[in-house]
């Protein structure tokens, strides 16, 4: 069955504006992606904060018995009020 003059919705001239067109929106907008750099410094805040992470738990597992013992002593003492 025919669609009028076209064969294919594609084949209209109204159809292919809205396709040229939405395929222009879909280059820029891809192109103000890849020129954004907020994601890069999202990451590099991670990094960051994953180093962070890292050496506190390396500082917790080096002087746990020391920070124990601290707080053992901070208990008792408040204990003894």
């Amino acid at each position: 069955m025919s669609c009028g003059v076209w064969d294919h919705p594609s084949e209209r001239p109204d159809e292919r504006r809205k396709t040229v067109r939405n395929m222009r929106r879909i280059k820029t907008c891809g192109a103000r992606i890849l020129k954004n750099n907020r994601g890069q410094s999202m990451i590099e805040y991670a990094v960051i904060i994953g180093v962070v992470i890292v050496m506190a738990v390396a500082l917790v597992i080096i002087f746990g018995g020391q920070i124990e013992t601290l707080f053992n002593s901070v208990t008792a003492a408040l204990g003894a009020i």
